[in-house]
């Protein structure tokens, strides 16, 4: 499963594609027609843009590794190694539980004399 780039594309601020198209003399006469509050607001607008593109961007990654992790557990469960694990580690915990219980009937019959 691959996610890819993000669907949002964010563009330049409209006030910097207006500015590039200005004479020199004319920008700040377009800054006071546009307003100067419209044109921060519209850029801490982009900025926000930018972060929230940033976070999807990560949660994106995220569920990528999720998604690769799934399909690595998924083939994991259907193959007869996992099988052969299973049986080898119940033999395992099944060898440690009789060398437990052997030592603790050496304790008992070793408190009991």
């Amino acid at each position: 499963m691959d996610f890819g780039e993000p669907l949002i594309e964010l563009r330049q601020l409209s006030w910097n594609q207006v500015v590039q198209k200005l004479y020199p003399a004319e920008v700040e006469e377009a800054k006071r027609i546009v307003g100067a509050r419209a044109i921060e607001h519209n850029e801490m607008l982009l900025q926000e843009a930018e972060a929230l593109r940033e976070i999807l961007i990560d949660c994106q990654e995220e569920l990528q590794k999720q998604a690769v992790a799934k399909e690595w557990h998924d083939r994991m469960a259907q193959t007869p190694l996992r099988e052969y694990l299973e049986k080898e580690i119940a033999m395992f915990v099944d060898a440690l539980r009789q060398v437990w219980e052997h030592f603790q009937l050496q304790d008992r019959d070793t408190i009991e004399n």
